[in-house]
């Protein structure tokens, strides 16, 4: 993450983010990078965000929550990003998932659906109205598309009698 990243997606967000602290010339941050992947791999479809900042970049705010050696790996929670809970020791992907999964479960139910939810992709858009359907079959078109946009000036007529919400459908 970047520094600008860190304060939109784990300061102000309502997501649950453990974050690695590393460097690339660090040893034990570079054994621990492997396992740290996969873990968040296994996590993120529970809700749970891994990310990692890197110490040469952005170490004043590392410092700031109190990192001081590395690797450090910390939990922050939604609607407390200014009392991270450390994690304890090294130990493989299994031990930063039962780190994870702890520090999750601390969480009101709200707070853990709103972290699944915000991992999720958003839901396919509705399919378009019967009405849109036949607005674009009456201009020999299947679909909005360049086409439409190219002949829009010669359907101003057609397309003002759409309702207010067939123009979400058509993106517009």
């Amino acid at each position: 993450l970047t520094a600008e990243e860190f304060e939109q997606r784990v300061v102000k967000s309502d997501e649950f983010w453990v974050i690695e602290w590393f460097a690339n010339w660090c040893g034990g941050c570079n054994m621990v990078s492997p396992w740290y992947k996969e873990a968040a791999t296994l996590l993120k479809p529970r809700g749970i965000q891994l990310g990692a900042m890197d110490m040469d970049l952005y170490g004043d705010l590392g410092r700031s929550y109190g990192v001081s050696g590395m690797p450090h790996i910390m939990a922050f929670l939604p609607g407390d990003p200014e009392n991270p809970v450390g994690m304890g020791g090294l130990g493989g992907a299994e031990t930063i998932v039962k780190f994870a999964e702890e520090q999750f479960a601390k969480l009101s139910e709200d707070q853990r659906n709103a972290a699944l939810a915000a991992t999720l992709p958003p839901p396919p858009p509705a399919p378009p109205s019967i009405k849109t359907v036949d607005f674009f079959a009456s201009l020999g078109l299947e679909e909005f598309s360049a086409e439409f946009v190219k002949i829009g000036h010669e359907t101003t007529a057609s397309l003002s009698a759409l309702d207010p919400s067939d123009f979400g459908e058509l993106g517009m």
